[in-house]
């Protein structure tokens, strides 16, 4: 299997001095295509600062990140953008969705900022959103959705045009048990169609489904199990 994702000897701090604060420590991590990957670990561990590293949301104070066999550190922010256009899918633990756009449009933008013709994207977008029973609310705008709607749109956002790598941060957070499991259930269904993903949690049943967990404590991660599905 191809890598995907690589994180090698990453490090982040935040402020400097003696307000310098390590949130991630010497991270190594390969994700291939084809394999789930859980990080678990408590609120302040340093998962979504992880997440955003591996995405190229930010920088990492030392170490680089390779999607695909290509550095991040080595692109310009115009580069950089168009690698998280292309490559990546996020799911925001705040969503993220734009409210001047209706639930459809907040789907397909990042397609068409990608340069996909619109009724390409906005057909992607369609789809996306019945794999998640969301048809109904496809001409809604975000401030008519509930929590949980608005999660389950951010995730059909990061699925929709089949992204190479899918970062999630804890996207079953605001659904109940059987909406919960239909989400893992289509993030696993993408992997094993051919992304990689890596996924946030607290969630143990969430990380059931994953071929490798690891826990993330005090910017340090470790190996825990190997999950069993």
């Amino acid at each position: 299997m191809t890598q995907a994702l690589q994180l090698i000897a990453v490090s982040r701090d935040f402020g400097s001095g003696a307000l310098r604060v390590r949130a991630l420590e010497n991270v190594n991590l390969t994700v291939r295509a084809g394999e789930f990957v859980a990080v678990m670990g408590p609120s302040g561990s340093g998962k979504s600062t992880l997440l955003d590293i591996a995405g190229g949301i930010e920088r990492p104070s030392q170490g680089d990140v390779l999607i695909d066999g290509v550095s991040l550190g080595s692109l310009d922010s115009n580069a950089l953008a168009m690698v998280r256009r292309r490559s990546v899918g996020f799911v925001f633990q705040k969503y993220n969705l734009i409210p001047i756009l209706t639930v459809l449009e907040n789907v397909a933008v990042p397609m068409e900022l990608d340069g996909w013709p619109r009724g390409r994207a906005l057909e992607a977008a369609r789809q996306a959103l019945d794999e998640l029973g969301l048809q109904g609310v496809a001409d809604f705008y975000p401030e008519n959705l509930s929590g949980g709607q608005q999660q389950r749109v951010a995730i059909a956002r990061a699925t929709a045009g089949s992204p190479r790598l899918i970062l999630a941060d804890e996207p079953t957070g605001a659904l109940d048990t059987i909406t919960g499991e239909a989400i893992v259930r289509l993030i696993r269904d993408r992997v094993d169609a051919g992304a990689a993903a890596i996924v946030a949690t607290h969630d143990h049943r969430l990380a059931a489904w994953a071929d490798r967990v690891f826990t993330l404590e005090d910017g340090r991660l470790y190996a825990t199990e190997q999950a069993q599905r």
